[in-house]
């Protein structure tokens, strides 16, 4: 089982678009959180997040599962 507390920050744009940072309008998003990870015999990990989105709407905190494979 794991625990994390998070924050992270990122951009998207194709071409034609600029990210802020470089002079166009696509916008940095960033969100901060919780999750707890709990590893089922290597096979499967199961996530579960409470997320808070800082720059998108719907601006509240947000419960997140997650089904990834094993290591």
């Amino acid at each position: 089982m794991e625990a994390a507390v998070f924050a992270d920050a990122g951009v998207a744009w194709v071409a034609g678009d600029e990210p802020s940072f470089l002079g166009g309008d696509r916008e940095i998003v960033r969100s901060v959180g919780t999750a707890l990870r709990v590893n089922t015999f290597g096979y499967f990990i199961f996530e579960l997040d409470f997320v808070k989105p800082l720059d998108r709407p719907p601006k509240g905190w947000h419960w997140m599962f997650n089904l990834l494979s094993g290591f």
